[in-house]
């Protein structure tokens, strides 16, 4: 059906060595002329190159501007976010956020994407650069992270200060 609409993409995303059906699903076959593409009306997609939970909680920093000062000047910086975010993100049960030396790592840190934002005044591919991510001055900034217990997704959970 796609590539009937002349959308094509390598399908070793699906089909090939850890593809979607080697590493998740298994083997399946899908009809398409009995199937629609509704699902995707249903999706959430990415506006920013960075983990999903993360983009509500770094835009305020981006659209402050670049910093014109230094790492010093920054007296502190708290970012609210629900429990899942923050163990996502912020150093909840998936571990350590603070430590990034990879693209991987930097977009699922929030001490990192808080902390480039307010430097660089943006979160774009060139954040996400190796020679970006090792530059000093972006680990300087990184919050130390205080826990507050919610369960609701909508208020604050945790703090990052």
């Amino acid at each position: 059906m796609l590539a009937r609409h002349e959308i094509t993409g390598p399908v070793e995303v699906f089909e090939g060595n850890k593809g979607f059906m080697d590493a998740i699903a298994g083997r399946f076959e899908i009809d398409w002329s009995r199937e629609d593409l509704e699902k995707v009306t249903e999706t959430s997609i990415k506006r920013y190159n960075a983990e999903f939970h993360s983009g509500p909680r770094w835009r305020p920093c981006w659209s402050s501007g670049p910093s014109t000062g230094s790492a010093a000047d920054v007296d502190h910086v708290q970012v609210d976010v629900f429990d899942v975010a923050f163990n996502i993100i912020a150093g909840g049960e998936e571990g350590d956020k603070k430590v990034v030396r990879t693209k991987e790592q930097a977009d699922h840190s929030l001490p990192y994407l808080v902390a480039v934002a307010l430097l660089d005044g943006q979160v774009l591919p060139a954040q996400f650069a190796p020679q970006r991510i090792a530059r000093a001055d972006v680990h300087g900034t990184r919050p130390r992270r205080r826990r507050q217990g919610c369960a609701d997704r909508d208020r604050p959970a945790a703090s990052l200060r």
